[in-house]
């Protein structure tokens, strides 16, 4: 379960009911693949910022289905551009993340990754 915080408090007043919220996605773990063997794990963890309650709320009920399009898209960046001996280049897995989340959060305005990290397995 997705937990909606407010947004923290900016010249445009503070988070609340009716100001943005930052959504957290549970940790997206998946698998570095090099070759024929599993090399690591990308651990990733998200927000989404959402303009008010009514779109954390929604975007709370979509959670499966965002979650599922957000671990496609991190494997795929994981297969890729991932390595657990280098670091992870987090503006294109923001990207590509993004990319496949846009049409599925509509209410979302930014993707924050909160944290990111390669481990070797």
């Amino acid at each position: 379960m997705a937990v909606p915080l407010p947004a923290a408090a900016s010249g445009h007043g503070g988070g609340g009911e009716g100001g943005p919220q930052f959504v957290a996605l549970p940790e997206l773990r998946v698998p570095i693949v090099q070759g024929d063997r599993a090399d690591g794990r990308l651990l990733v963890t998200l927000a989404l910022k959402v303009d008010d309650a009514a779109d954390a709320a929604a975007l709370n009920g979509a959670m499966p289905a965002v979650r599922e399009r957000a671990m496609m898209a991190a494997s795929e960046f994981a297969r890729l551009h991932a390595s657990p001996f280098l670091p992870v280049d987090a503006e294109r897995l923001v990207k590509a993340i993004d990319d496949a989340l846009r049409d599925q959060v509509p209410g979302a305005h930014m993707l924050l990754v909160t944290k990111v990290s390669a481990v070797a397995a």
